[in-house]
C-alpha cells in the first residue's frame, strides 16, 4: 500500500520510493495533500471569480458588478513583488475571497429584500 501511495501522490518509480526513509516518505505525502487542498481552493476560487464576473448591480443585468480584473486583483502589483524579491502578503491572495464573500453577502441580503424579508 505504501508503494501504491507513494506511486499516486509523489513518485513515478518504485525505486524512488524504496530510496526514502519513512520520514522522508511522510513528508512527501503530507505535501502532496497540501498541493490537492491548494488545488481545491484554487477551484473553489475560480467559482467564486466566474460567480463575481456574472453578476450585475442592477435588476436588468446591465451594469456588471466588477468591469475589469484590477478590480479582483491587481496581478501586476503582486507579480512585481514576485519578480523583485519583495515578501507577499497573503492579505493580497485573499482579497479575491473577500470580496467573492461580501458579493456572496450582497446578493443574499439583496434576494431578502427582493422577497419582501
Amino acid at each position: 500500500m505504501i508503494i501504491i501511495q507513494g506511486l499516486r501522490y509523489f513518485a513515478s518509480t518504485i525505486e524512488e520510493i524504496e530510496e526514502l526513509t519513512i520520514d522522508e516518505y511522510n513528508i512527501y505525502l503530507k505535501a502532496s495533500q497540501l498541493k490537492k487542498l491548494d488545488r481545491t481552493k484554487e477551484l473553489i476560487e475560480n467559482a467564486f471569480i466566474q460567480r463575481a464576473m456574472k453578476s450585475t448591480k442592477d435588476k436588468k443585468g446591465t451594469i456588471p458588478t466588477i468591469k475589469k480584473e484590477i478590480d479582483l486583483i491587481d496581478a501586476k502589483a503582486i507579480e512585481d513583488k514576485i519578480l523583485f524579491g519583495e515578501k507577499i502578503e497573503q492579505q493580497k491572495y485573499n482579497e479575491l475571497f473577500i470580496i467573492a464573500e461580501n458579493l456572496k453577502e450582497y446578493n443574499q441580503l439583496k434576494k431578502q429584500k427582493d422577497n419582501g424579508g
